[in-house]
């Protein structure tokens, strides 16, 4: 999932042929069909999906009616509509990234103006500071250190796997850098309200912080650590990119991480990478962009565009392909949907081939959407 970003299983033998054709070609493709659905606001004109479990629950946020100054707030999209989830008292919140069991992560401000990372209890956002003891640290195994200085405040929760693990972002006492962290949840009083250790991640060699983006079922960690793009695991993290380039991993699923690399920050280029072995994704026009999430099939998905002056374009990389997804055949699944202009940046691509993200309706408006895959004719 993105910014959340996680992935729940490894891709197999058909992952693998899919990266090695897509390294190989940018052919269009013009027989994909997809349902568009406008997943609609909080009764503001803006909202964006973040990420998306395999049960079809969306997170991500949007703005109110009450919200005069485009003040947002996280949603979760279910059985039962968009539901707000509020924020921790602040004006704004957003939710990163749900699992398969329907927890939520993501930050929010709190009324002193601070960001803070939270847990979704009950439709009810708590603060993720006051889940974590702040004595008594102790580990899950001999192999992970127990952590340094104690943790001051976690500022935002990116992604959270089956298991209810979660990787954040904060500070600690002894210094002003960002860290990573690794939470996992105690035995429960209550199974959906857990209580959680953390593991400080580290940092690269050379590196003064670290950002943990998303965690896998087996625990693996990705993220950015200085310049570099990382992967955690079992108490060691190693960079899986050259450090004379700038990138960063958003999404992992078994051996495989998809993000970006570029000569600068302003310059991303798609990437999924096989461990350190780097697998470029195709770009309409040789043009910039980012890799945000893949799925089991080895589908990923992510935008382009010429360069950071022009429109994104949401893509969609999948069976040797490169698809603008704004080109593909889409058939709304209401008469009454918005038309869009474009769609801008896929987020989160579920096991069934779903994509969310975002785009831009016929009116200018920054809207949330969802794609699903329509079945063609034999025929056609």
């Amino acid at each position: 999932m993105n910014g959340a970003s996680l992935r729940r299983h490894g891709i197999g033998s058909a992952g693998l042929a899919f990266a090695l054709a897509i390294a190989a070609s940018t052919s269009a493709v013009d027989r994909i069909q997809f349902a568009l659905t406008d997943l609609g606001t909080l009764g503001g004109d803006l909202s964006r999906a973040l990420d998306m479990n395999d049960h079809g629950v969306i997170v991500g946020w949007s703005t109110t009616a009450e919200s005069p100054r485009g003040e947002r707030h996280a949603f979760v999209i279910g059985e039962e509509g968009m539901i707000d989830l509020g924020t921790l008292g602040g004006p704004w919140s957003e939710a990163r990234a749900v699992n398969n069991a329907g927890q939520i992560v993501g930050v929010s401000t709190t009324p002193e103006g601070e960001e803070h990372a939270f847990y979704v209890y009950q439709d009810m956002l708590l603060d993720l500071n006051d889940l974590v003891p702040s004595v008594g640290r102790v580990v899950p195994n001999d192999s992970i250190a127990e952590c340094g200085a104690p943790l001051r405040v976690l500022i935002e929760a990116n992604g959270i796997n089956d298991e209810g693990w979660i990787v954040a972002c904060g500070y600690v006492e002894a210094d002003d850098a960002l860290h990573g962290f690794l939470l996992y949840p105690l035995m429960p009083i209550f199974p959906t309200e857990p209580m959680y250790r953390y593991i400080d991640l580290g940092q690269l060699p050379k590196a003064s912080d670290c950002i943990a983006t998303a965690i896998s079922e087996d625990r693996t960690v990705v993220g950015m650590s200085g310049t570099q793009a990382f992967r955690y695991q079992d108490g060691v993290m190693e960079a899986i990119e050259d450090p004379d380039v700038v990138s960063m991993a958003l999404a992992v699923s078994g051996e495989w991480t998809v993000g970006w690399i570029g000569p600068t920050l302003m310059q991303p280029h798609p990437t999924l990478w096989l461990g350190r072995q780097r697998l470029d994704l195709p770009v309409p026009g040789g043009g910039i962009g980012e890799a945000n999430d893949l799925n089991d099939a080895g589908a990923v998905v992510g935008w382009a565009a010429r360069d950071m002056g022009h429109p994104w374009e949401a893509m969609l990389w999948s069976d040797g392909r490169s698809v603008r997804l704004t080109g593909a055949s889409l058939a709304p699944l209401r008469a009454d949907d918005f038309g869009w202009s474009r769609l801008e940046e896929a987020t989160a691509i579920d096991a069934e081939g779903r994509i969310v993200g975002s785009g831009r309706t016929l009116d200018g408006l920054a809207r949330a959407f969802l794609l699903t895959p329509l079945e063609l004719d034999p025929g056609d």
